[in-house]
């Protein structure tokens, strides 16, 4: 069955996450609802991408992705678009976000323009989704032409002959750093070759592991998550806060 999955800035305690929810299950009777995350920090829409691509791989197909993630683009480019991608929906503002999870060539379809309070964008929508999964619908909307998408470029690793520098995404409840370092940034950088993963002054890791249940407590782990991209993590610790480590912070590696 397919369902809806609502990525937002909200934060966990706003309460239009419920009146949000209320309208969805009035318009959509019978699709499950899953709050994916209400705490994306505001405007970051490489955390959002982040986020949906840890998640699509998941969900089945004519799944209903909404994106309430509000930037500085919004009120500049009031479209709400509808992307298709992996046999699921991605609905969200035209403001760059949509260029990180899809393909610059895939078309996007405007929903229409809203100017109102980003906390009702979710709400104002519901009534569109049971149109959404007729193609008679999708056929009745405008398509939006390069020149009119705001375009976005993720953060990608800075790789040099001796360094490759990355960043963290994303933390979560645990203390676990979710970086833009792929598996495939490191094996360019390294040839196949040793590297160190430099955490501090006094910490770094020579090896990768599977996940961080294959270390003793207490001590670092990094291992590639599902969706390829690397992970710094605490066997029974908090990674962020004993490291120091913040979310946008500096993950180095260095050739060993």
């Amino acid at each position: 069955m397919a369902i809806i999955s609502l990525i937002t800035d909200f934060g966990n305690d706003s309460p239009y996450i419920g009146i949000a929810k209320a309208r969805l299950y009035a318009a959509m009777p019978g699709y499950p609802i899953i709050d994916h995350s209400h705490e994306v920090e505001s405007g970051d829409l490489n955390q959002a991408a982040f986020l949906i691509r840890m998640l699509r791989g998941h969900c089945p197909p004519g799944s209903i992705h909404l994106l309430a993630v509000d930037a500085e683009d919004r009120l500049r480019n009031p479209e709400i678009l509808l992307g298709l991608g992996f046999g699921q929906f991605f609905i969200t503002y035209n403001h760059g976000l949509l260029s990180l999870i899809l393909s610059e060539e895939q078309t996007l379809f405007n929903m229409g323009s809203y100017t109102g309070d980003h906390f009702n964008m979710i709400g104002t929508i519901a009534s569109n989704l049971p149109m959404l999964v007729a193609d008679q619908y999708r056929n009745s909307l405008s398509t939006l032409s390069r020149s009119e998408r705001v375009l976005k470029h993720g953060l990608s690793p800075a790789i040099s002959e001796n360094t490759l520098v990355g960043h963290v995404l994303h933390i979560d409840r645990n203390g676990n750093l979710f970086t833009n370092i792929s598996r495939d940034d490191l094996l360019r950088f390294s040839g196949g070759s040793p590297v160190r993963i430099i955490l501090s002054r006094h910490e770094f890791v020579d090896r990768m592991v599977e996940h961080s249940a294959q270390v003793e407590p207490g001590e670092t782990a990094c291992y590639f998550s599902e969706i390829g991209m690397l992970v710094v993590a605490m066997a029974r610790g908090n990674a962020g806060q004993l490291l120091g480590i913040r979310k946008h912070g500096n993950i180095l590696i260095e050739k060993n």
